[in-house]
Parts: structure tokens; sequence; C-alpha cells
């Protein structure tokens, strides 16, 4: 049965019982379906690409100053007047 709700359908379902989830878990999965994540290996390989790393860093820092500095047109202006009583 479907009912109307605005503009968005909510459809009843019948629940289904699996023996497995749709998504691999620890439990379901063996060992060689598991991908470990190893922050020593990332950061491993980022060091040894860190020439790169520097490169791109200093080539972007430069391309946005030059940007802010000299091509961008400044938008808004803003002047203010002190008066003092004398």
């Amino acid at each position: 049965m479907c009912e109307a709700v605005g503009v968005f359908f909510i459809a009843e379902r019948s629940m289904v019982h699996k023996s497995e989830p749709d998504f691999p878990s620890p439990a379901y999965s063996s060992q060689s379906e598991q991908q470990e994540f190893d922050l020593e290996n990332l950061l491993r390989a980022v060091w040894r690409g860190k020439l790169w790393v520097l490169c791109f860093a200093v080539l972007a820092s430069c391309v946005g100053f030059y940007y802010a500095f000299y091509v961008a047109k400044p938008i808004y202006t803003s002047s203010a007047t002190v008066v003092l009583q004398s």
C-alpha cells in the first residue's frame, strides 16, 4: 500500500529476513575481503612525496597571493569622518 504525503510517497514494505546483510561486516566477511586503513603506510607515502606536496602548496600560495593583491578589484569601499567637538 502506498500513501501520498505532500509530494512524497511512503511505501510500506514487508520485512524480509536475510541470512547476511547487504554490506560487509567483520562478522560475515573473510579476512581477505576486509581492507584495513593503515595510517603509517599513508604517512610514509605522503612523506615520500613531500617535495610534490611542498611544490603544490607554494604554487597555490603564490597564485592566491597574486590574485588577492594584483588581480582582484575591491568591490566594497568605505569611508569615515571623525568630528571632534571643540
